[in-house]
């Protein structure tokens, strides 16, 4: 290069960078700020909650995670809005961007039943950032350990019945009437008024030869009736007597196994269930065993599929079938499998059924109760435990007339009746939660009736 190009090149560098000197270095652009295109000052940060809300009852607490992103080492101080009994405390309660903190929020068991939009913020020299959290605050319900189920209580219950029916020896219709004396007899009490309760449902027998109180014509579902003679029927026997009209052209109709199984083939509707009422109206009429039960246990063996499966339909099969086995006096098959399925279909709030109701829980009780008073165990008594709770939120007390009267609900959102009483007391005297009754010391119909 010759001396004069040297010294153009060289001229040329030093006014480029003589321009460059002085001028602003740019900075980042991006989404914070006002109109001005967004330039973020090295002040600034943000504030975030996980989670952004919770439901708690009064006195319990909470926590959520608060994290602050920030462009500049300055630290952030932590507070939140105050409400009436509700505290917040942070840890740590100074944070250096980018950084978290748990804030705890506690209630008291005063604190008002609500909803509150809580203001969490962050603040550092020159700015503050808040975000929201929402916090419910609830009532606790009732303390299910103090609920007690009183048998005199619900014996209240059904005497107020007998007395709202107007009726000598009625507790406001036969059907009330027999399931009222299953009741005291689960509760280890006399019937009061026998003479009057054996009376009135005598009455009510109707002349019809085929249609004891009209159960045969009524609005029961095809696989109810024969269940529902059985019940009237174990009510007479629990009373010592018989009905005071003879009840033997019925049982012409359902002397052979062939009657009886077509019959069932016909309903094709809860066939162990219903062939359970066969049976037992048969005992209960004649103080004795159906001519055709070995074909009943040969049926029921030859079609365990029926029976032994964890469909929920199988528990009330299997429940039915295990009060013929067992009052008969005849081992029960498969039985380490029926413990299980009955726990494997057990729901998470401790009962059966689907829907779940009380009526098929308290059958599934009573068999577990039995089994245990036999000698079982497997998951037996963590089955009877789990459906406590369920069972004495099931249970309503009422103030009748000066008297403490206890009813049942069929389920958590039904209305309490004296008719849910029998399930109820079924269920609380299996597991053992009735105080005054004694499910060891109760006279088992399946056992009285054993061969």
């Amino acid at each position: 290069m010759n001396p004069k190009s040297f010294l153009i090149t060289l001229l040329l560098v030093i006014v480029t960078i003589s321009a460059c000197i002085g001028q602003p270095t740019p900075k980042p652009s991006g989404g914070g700020g006002g109109g001005g295109g967004g330039v973020i000052p090295s002040s600034d940060f943000t504030i975030s909650l996980n989670p952004t809300g919770a439901s708690i009852q009064q006195g319990q607490s909470t926590t959520t995670v608060v994290t602050i992103q920030g462009f500049s080492p300055e630290t952030v101080s932590l507070s939140c809005s105050n409400f009436p009994e509700i505290t917040c405390s942070f840890s740590p309660t100074f944070c250096t961007p980018t950084c978290s903190s748990t804030l705890t929020i506690t209630t008291a068991s005063t604190t008002a039943a609500s909803v509150y939009a809580m203001t969490v913020s962050g603040r550092n020299s020159t700015d503050t950032r808040s975000a929201t959290y929402s916090l419910t605050v609830n009532t606790p319900p009732p303390n299910i350990t103090e609920i007690t189920i009183d048998k005199q209580e619900i014996l209240n219950g059904w005497d107020d019945a007998r007395q709202k029916s107007g009726v000598l020896g009625s507790y406001g219709n036969s059907g009330l009437t027999a399931l009222a004396v299953w009741n005291y007899w689960l509760l280890g009490e006399e019937v009061p008024n026998k003479t009057d309760v054996i009376n009135y449902l005598n009455s009510q027998i109707g002349n019809n030869d085929t249609n004891p109180w009209g159960i045969f014509t009524s609005q029961l579902a095809a696989d109810q009736k024969w269940p529902n003679l059985a019940i009237h029927l174990m009510a007479y026997n629990l009373l010592g007597t018989k009905p005071n009209k003879s009840l033997d052209v019925l049982f012409s109709t359902i002397d052979t196994w062939q009657e009886v199984h077509d019959e069932v083939v016909r309903v094709r509707i809860n066939p162990w269930g219903n062939l359970w009422g066969y049976v037992y109206v048969w005992r209960a009429y004649y103080d004795n065993w159906p001519p055709w039960i070995n074909n009943f246990f040969t049926d029921a063996e030859a079609n365990k599929q029926t029976w032994l499966c964890s469909e929920v339909f199988c528990e009330h099969q299997r429940n039915h079938l295990w009060y013929v086995y067992t009052g008969y006096g005849r081992d029960f098959p498969n039985i380490t499998d029926i413990i299980r399925l009955t726990a494997q279909v057990q729901a998470s709030n401790g009962m059966w059924g689907s829907p779940t109701l009380l009526s098929e829980t308290g059958g599934q009780l009573h068999m577990l109760a039995g089994l245990k008073l036999l000698g079982y165990d497997g998951d037996i008594e963590n089955m009877m435990n789990k459906s406590i709770s369920t069972i004495r939120k099931l249970y309503v007390k009422q103030i009748v007339d000066s008297k403490t009267v206890g009813t049942f609900k069929l389920d958590e959102n039904s209305q309490p009746s004296f008719s849910n009483s029998v399930f109820g007391s079924l269920a609380g005297i299996s597991a053992g939660i009735i105080v005054g009754g004694n499910y060891s010391t109760l006279d088992p119909l399946w056992l009285r009736w054993r061969v």
